[in-house]
């Protein structure tokens, strides 16, 4: 009766051992899946990282590269010039103080453009005549036609040669122009456009649906004038 006894305790024994080392398998066991499936999950959330840094980088160097594009076309885009019209007049008058004024002068004109229904004004482009702006007193005419010095002297001839330079041109229309009371060496009688800041001034408006450019330039020989067409 003990063995029996004794049988069935060991039994008992090796039955719970055993479930025991079963119960620890499938612990075991289901900790291995957690692990894979959390190793899984980590992967699968850096897989989509590096995706979506891929697709941002992707997008940015295409909208690099569209930008770039973009810009390059417009660089490209040039206007280019055609010549419609020139004017030169002779200088008579060839002393240093007419000589500065006419190159200060042209240096503020040179290069104007003019858009179209756009109004170009000789005094409000070259404003007043003062020392400050590095004029010298050259030979001009007062208001009665007397022959005196003051400064800005050759001014009238720059806005002469623009003058003739402009007034034929189709769309352009001369709004306001002033001849001197005497005659002038460098143009003919009636061809003339005098200029004095806050009294006469040459204007013109340019009609055209096209903008035009105007260029002019002084020597000791001459003062020149060049409008050239600006077309894209």
């Amino acid at each position: 009766m003990k063995k029996i006894l004794i049988i069935l305790v060991l039994a008992v024994i090796s039955l719970a051992g055993c479930s025991n080392d079963n119960t620890n398998e499938q612990n075991l066991n289901t900790e291995n899946i957690n692990n894979q499936t959390n190793t899984t999950n980590v992967t699968n959330n850096i897989n989509n990282i590096i995706s979506d840094n891929n697709i941002i980088s992707q997008s940015s160097t295409n909208n690099n590269v569209s930008n770039n594009t973009v810009i390059e076309k417009v660089s490209t885009k040039q206007n280019t010039e055609e010549e419609i019209s020139n004017f030169s007049t002779k200088v008579h008058d060839k002393s240093s103080g007419r000589k500065t004024n006419v190159d200060i002068t042209t240096s503020k004109i040179n290069g104007y453009k003019l858009g179209p229904g756009e109004t170009f004004s000789f005094c409000e482009i070259v404003g007043k005549a003062t020392p400050e702006k590095g004029y010298e007193k050259a030979k001009v005419f007062d208001a009665e036609g007397n022959l005196i010095d003051g400064y800005g002297g050759g001014n009238c001839q720059v806005s002469t040669t623009i003058y003739n330079a402009v007034k034929n041109l189709s769309g352009i229309e001369i709004l306001e122009r002033h001849p001197h009371n005497n005659d002038v060496p460098y143009i003919g009688k009636g061809l003339d456009a005098a200029v004095s800041y806050g009294s006469e001034d040459l204007k013109f408006k340019n009609n055209n649906d096209y903008s035009i450019i105007i260029y002019v330039s002084s020597t000791l020989e001459n003062v020149s004038c060049s409008i050239k067409k600006v077309s894209q």
